[in-house]
């Protein structure tokens, strides 16, 4: 089979679908066919040639006419019918049944992408690369060989299909008709995309948007954060980290929670203090991200639009901030995988303020942030080796 000759019917489908589409966009059934020939074509290039549909990056360029117009038609056409499902005996049906159709269509597009997946997968691995512990692309590519370009596009095919799989399973369980949502599959599927090329900031940003979903606000933070400190940084993070800022400024902050002096706080009491101090921290961030901003731009946020209206950093809600901290340490409600993400999003914090080009790059504040975050830490620590020693010695 010639690649080339392949690639060029590829190209011909795609360009028959993007026409018909914009002359005819609601001819779903002729679309729907050139969607699966699309989808026959490049499975055939890549079974036949894994590497050469790699260097045409033939998952991506599928990914938006053959689905994610789809998904976003699905989408838009459920959520027109659900307000309504409740009311109307016939809108409930043709809800149930757009909903199904939807489901069948995210399973067959991941059967899709778990061939590609498993195409590259074998090609690397026939090639003595493993899609987990291979080295950076940097070193892969760094004798200018042609294998060494190939084991590197199809390191970046690999991981594209494990987002796009990841996707795949987040829309299945975001529409499923399950009253409680586990989005396990997607986070699991993402973190392999990770595995792949942690240099990419992309999964990290899917993270984030999975912790949204549940309201796991400073998870969500911190994966945003991530995407933009990777090497190939996911540039929508930054927008996306603005407005989880900005929501999390528009909900007001309770008053400072204190622990019951006369017995050992509750499971109840500790949750309700760690997430009055939670939602404090990810407001600091947000003002210090806001602070780091050049004036007028999205992610300054709108209170950043005028002089009189820019944000302040507030020395008096640290001061409450590292009180807080201090009592959640003593009660064992911080532990290390948190401790973790409130760290990184502080460094974050710090090198978004030393690179800015901004007049009110908070430098000092954002480092003080995180140096009184460590000390807190090491005197608690401290604290607790010295008693165990008195009691050892006693």
């Amino acid at each position: 089979m010639d690649p080339r000759r392949a690639y060029m019917e590829l190209v011909t489908l795609d360009k028959q679908l993007r026409e018909l589409l914009r002359a005819n966009p609601l001819n779903a059934q002729d679309a729907n066919a050139l969607r699966r020939r699309l989808m026959g074509a490049a499975t055939r290039l890549v079974d036949a040639n894994p590497a050469f549909g790699a260097s045409k990056e033939v998952e991506q360029a599928l990914w938006k006419p053959c689905f994610y117009r789809r998904i976003e038609d699905f989408r838009r056409r459920i959520r027109k019918y659900a307000a309504a499902a409740q009311a109307d005996r016939n809108v409930r049906e043709h809800f149930a049944r757009v909903s199904s159709e939807f489901q069948s269509f995210l399973t067959e597009a991941a059967a899709f992408y778990a061939h590609l997946r498993d195409v590259f997968a074998q090609w690397l691995l026939n090639n003595r690369v493993s899609s987990i512990t291979a080295s950076t692309s940097r070193d892969l590519t760094k004798d200018g060989s042609e294998m060494a370009k190939n084991i590197a596009r199809c390191r970046q095919s690999l991981h594209r299909c494990y987002v796009f799989l990841g996707d795949l399973a987040r829309y299945r369980e975001l529409h499923s008709q399950k009253a409680k949502k586990n989005f396990a599959a997607a986070e699991a599927l993402y973190h392999r995309a990770l595995a792949v090329l942690p240099e990419n900031g992309n999964p990290h940003n899917q993270l984030a948007v999975l912790a949204t979903y549940i309201e796991a606000e400073t998870v969500a933070v911190y994966r945003y954060c991530r995407s933009l400190l990777t090497a190939q940084p996911f540039v929508t993070a930054e927008e996306n980290l603005a407005l989880l800022f900005e929501r999390s400024r528009q909900r007001p902050l309770v008053p400072p929670v204190t622990f019951s002096s006369s017995a050992s706080p509750t499971s109840k009491e500790k949750s309700t203090f760690l997430k009055s101090y939670l939602h404090r921290l990810t407001r600091m961030h947000g003002i210090l991200f806001a602070l780091s901003s050049p004036r007028g731009s999205p992610t300054a946020g709108r209170s950043s639009t005028s002089i009189a209206a820019a944000p302040v950093y507030p020395r008096d809600m640290e001061a409450v901030l590292f009180k807080d901290m201090r009592s959640l340490l003593h009660a064992g409600v911080v532990g290390d995988a948190l401790l973790l993400k409130v760290v990184v999003t502080n460094i974050f914090c710090i090198i978004r303020a030393s690179t800015s080009s901004s007049p009110s790059a908070p430098v000092e504040d954002a480092l003080r942030l995180a140096l009184r975050t460590i000390t807190s830490v090491v005197e608690f620590v401290t604290e607790n080796l010295d008693a165990k020693t008195k009691a050892s010695q006693g």
